[in-house]
């Protein structure tokens, strides 16, 4: 309430050159945070996507050890990143809190953003002397539909976080600048604030430029006495930033950052500074509304910006030179990491940069409506006001649809391959997998930490490998000594994530049970050389005998040895993946020259349906001597209506324990 209060006592005349101020009451700015609530509060739909599972792993296995936090180790786990505070606050304290529910981190984004655009509002009307103004950059910065990652995405709430510490920083310094009696506790507040900011995260290390930028606005210029008393004022400011550079570089010999962000600036620097404003002015997302709406947006609001600076722009210089240096001092650092112009992906880069624009275009919105005589004509302009600002939030909603879509969509994604590949502990995984599903619309989805989840049911979490071709990594899959599958995702046509080939090798011995009334499951075990199994499957050229608890041995003797399964009737689900499991506990005991490589066979329902090429699929074989499962994975369309009938084809000399198969659940 200090600060509402000293904010609400500002007066213009303070402030040199500043024209009367529109009407305006204390209350009105608890309508800020309001309305960015109203716009962003969707997010709390959104669950935990790509880098969060990463992060909440960590937090549920290190806890509040801090000291992993400012050690060698905190490379190992985060990079090239240092972002202590933001850790602690988001992760190692939210996982205390919240554990692995999604609803009150996200909850936390939505209110930090919400006090980001107070704070910007509080700012501007300290650092200018008119609150309506200030009023109207935070109101804007609140509902600006580019914040989506910010406010959205878990792993990117340091950003906002961040320039929360920031924003209450810089507001606290431009108080105490402007103060005729400076209180020191302001000031070390302030410094305090801006420490926080700096090990949040790194986009905050061109920060600095804004306390210059606000003492030159603020104060009307600079004069020799001023100018050294900013240097001085600045001088702790600038040994916390060579600190943190200092600790940096201890480290690991280099600022930090995006190992794959690009240094040469002189290549790209133009190109991307065009790409970044031309998303502030028309901060669209095509995936989500179209590219069409992109281009008449852009050209409308452009017209709109050039015909307000050229009647408004002499008039308000001070303030849209302050708003211009703001966007390039936060721009230019990040410029090496581009923000998509196809979905707006790594939109959270702008995030600070947006500040300043919205403090530009709130100054010549403000400059036209102050400029209005008539009552009727004030009326219509904070009419047009309130459209403009009903607009962004209507366009928030629309850019956050697809994060929510894509939340729908990892949950059952996690869902579907829990109950296709149950988890086991103990042994490690790897998966191998082609076009794997990192977005929807620029929404992030899981990309390396797919398979986080079996972490918290009670597995071990894969190692995932991209491929660019699924099937023909199956010779890596043979080749490892741990469970192992290779997968390939259909590109995302529909709000669904469709896996389209599926296979794998695992350590375990133990034949599948029934898991409940419903279950299709079909198992036939030969390691009690019962005639249950022995009776069903009938071999065929090959020498077959039964080893009590080792299985059915099948020793080739003309051709390829076979096995002909029973009359079945499995009716595949129509499901959006695979339909049909078809499970083999095999141990290859001779090799035959070559590469073990077995084929199963299957007729389905369409008539004359019987053992051919085209209804077959083939794998690698692991040869080390121990017993494996092999996984494979049918699609409904090429089962074509019902399995009728099986055929396994080891390909070598092997030991059959059991066979299995079922429609997936």
């Amino acid at each position: 309430m200090g600060l509402l209060n000293d904010v609400s006592q500002v007066q213009p005349a303070a402030y040199p050159g500043v024209r009367p101020t529109l009407p305006f009451r204390t209350w009105y700015w608890a309508l800020v945070p309001l309305l960015t609530i109203v716009a962003y509060f969707t997010a709390v739909r959104v669950g935990f996507l790509k880098d969060d599972l990463q992060f909440l792993a960590d937090a549920r296995n290190y806890g509040f050890d801090l000291g992993r936090l400012v050690s060698q180790d905190a490379q190992l786990h985060y990079g090239l990143f240092y972002r202590p505070v933001g850790t602690v606050l988001t992760w190692r304290l939210g996982w205390q809190l919240w554990g692995a529910n999604p609803f009150p981190y996200h909850l936390e984004s939505v209110l930090i953003h919400a006090a980001n655009a107070l704070l910007v509002g509080l700012w501007l009307a300290q650092a200018s002397g008119r609150r309506a103004l200030g009023w109207l950059a935070g109101a804007l910065f609140g509902v600006w539909p580019l914040h989506t990652e910010a406010v959205a995405w878990l792993s990117a709430q340091w950003d906002a976080l961040a320039v929360l510490f920031g924003m209450l920083s810089l507001l606290l310094f431009t108080r105490w600048w402007r103060a005729p009696t400076p209180r020191r506790v302001v000031y070390l507040a302030s410094l305090a604030l801006y420490l926080l900011a700096l090990y949040t995260k790194e986009s905050m290390l061109p920060f600095i430029a804004m306390f210059a930028i606000t003492a030159w606005y603020a104060g009307g210029g600079f004069s020799r006495r001023s100018f050294r008393r900013l240097g001085l004022a600045l001088l702790p400011f600038f040994m916390a930033l060579l600190g943190v550079l200092a600790l940096r570089f201890a480290f690991w010999g280099q600022v930090g950052g995006y190992q794959w962000a690009r240094s040469d600036f002189g290549e790209f620097l133009w190109d991307r500074l065009i790409e970044a404003v031309r998303l502030l002015v028309a901060p669209l997302n095509p995936a989500v509304v179209g590219a069409a709406a992109v281009q008449v947006t852009g050209v409308l609001t452009s017209l709109l910006l050039l015909a307000g600076l050229v009647f408004y722009g002499r008039q308000e210089r001070r303030l849209l030179a302050m708003s211009g240096l703001w966007v390039l001092a936060a721009l230019v650092p990040a410029l090496n990491l581009r923000v998509s112009l196809v979905d707006m992906h790594n939109n959270r880069f702008l995030y600070l940069a947006s500040i300043g624009f919205c403090m530009g275009v709130a100054a010549l919105i403000y400059s036209a409506a102050t400029s209005l005589t008539t009552l009727p004509m004030r009326r219509a302009a904070m009419a047009a006001i309130g459209v403009l600002i009903l607009a962004c939030i209507a366009l928030t909603w629309a850019h956050l649809r697809p994060w929510h879509t894509l939340t729908v969509m990892v949950d059952e994604l996690d869902r579907t391959m829990l109950s296709l590949v149950p988890p086991r502990r103990g042994g490690g995984a790897v998966w191998y997998v082609e076009n794997r599903p990192f977005f929807y619309k620029g929404a992030p989805g899981v990309g390396l930490f797919f398979g986080y989840t079996r972490g918290e049911s009670g597995g071990d979490v894969p190692d995932v490998v991209a491929v660019e071709d699924a099937p023909g990594a199956i010779k890596e899959v043979a080749a490892q000594q741990h469970d192992a599958f290779a997968m390939r995702f259909a590109p995302v046509t529909d709000p669904h994530f469709r896996l389209d080939y599926l296979t794998g090798i695992t350590n375990e011995t133990a034949p599948p049970t029934l898991s409940g009334p419903d279950n299709n499951l079909l198992v036939w075990d030969f390691t009690d050389c019962g005639q249950g199994a022995l009776s069903r499957w009938k071999a065929a050229n090959a020498e077959a005998t039964c080893v009590p608890g080792d299985g059915l041995r099948l020793l080739p003797q003309s051709g390829n040895p076979q096995l002909l399964g029973p009359e079945v009737a499995i009716q595949p689900e129509a499901a959006a993946g695979p339909a049909i499991r078809l499970r083999a506990g095999v141990r290859y005991i001779g090799g035959a020259g070559g590469p073990a490589v077995q084929r199963w066979y299957w007729a389905d329902g369409v008539e004359g349906g019987g053992f051919g090429s085209a209804q077959s699929r083939s794998m690698y074989a692991r040869e080390d001597g121990g017993f494996h499962v092999y996984w494979t994975f049918l699609q409904a369309s090429e089962v074509r209506g019902e399995l009728r009938r099986l055929r396994f084809d080891p390909g070598q000399a092997v030991e059959v324990k059991w066979l299995a198969a079922d429609a997936v659940p």
